[in-house]
């Protein structure tokens, strides 16, 4: 499949082991001009910053975060740089973990209607406590909405906004990809299933 370019923008990969299970979240930043290396490393800092100070205190501590792999889209094998997390960069959370394929789906939402303008992050590191029957409680839910408003605005402070990426319209792929800048944040409350995450197909 032919790569397809989105312009000024970098893919960023936070890699975790969850029970056992290599699991990841993917976030798309959108820079001033063409991402190179360095502008990279800063940009993963601040999101490994935001997780240790954000999440890590919200997730099972059987979640381990161990790097950032961010990467440039806008040219086929554009620059990457990898962050390695501090050693120990585990949850603090001792309430019994959830299945690792146990999730609620974090919608970012930018002003405009559609699925090339939304996009959406499987939270990782549920815990029993967090729950009540099939939804997260109130407590954890304007915890995380908090959470992850809060990437919004430290990504966007130093104008490299987090955005949604588009490569395709109507199932066709585009000539060029589009990024759209997020605006806000819903979290929905029910539990959901991210099936890739399931015991043995993370390994």
């Amino acid at each position: 499949m032919a790569f397809i370019p989105i312009p000024n923008v970098a893919q960023h990969t936070i890699n975790y082991t969850w029970l056992g299970q290599q699991v990841q979240n993917v976030f798309h930043v959108l820079y001033p001009s063409a991402p190179g290396s360095g502008m990279i490393s800063d940009a993963n800092d601040i999101i490994a910053a935001w997780w240790n100070t954000e999440i890590e205190p919200n997730v099972s501590n059987q979640v381990e975060a161990r790097s950032i792999i961010g990467t440039s889209q806008h040219v086929a094998n554009g620059p990457q740089h990898t962050t390695a997390f501090a050693p120990g960069s585990v949850g603090q959370l001792t309430s019994p973990s959830m299945p690792s394929g146990t999730t609620v789906a974090v919608s970012w939402r930018t002003g405009f209607s559609g699925r090339s303008f939304r996009g959406r992050t499987y939270h990782v590191g549920l815990v029993e406590g967090q729950i009540v029957g099939n939804e997260i409680d109130g407590a954890t839910h304007s915890l995380l909405v908090g959470n992850y408003v809060q990437l919004v605005t430290d990504l966007a402070v130093v104008d490299t906004p987090l955005v949604v990426a588009s490569r395709y319209t109507n199932n066709a792929p585009r000539v060029t990809g589009i990024a759209t800048v997020i605006l806000s944040v819903i979290l929905d409350t029910f539990i959901d299933s991210q099936r890739r995450r399931l015991a043995g197909r993370g390994r």
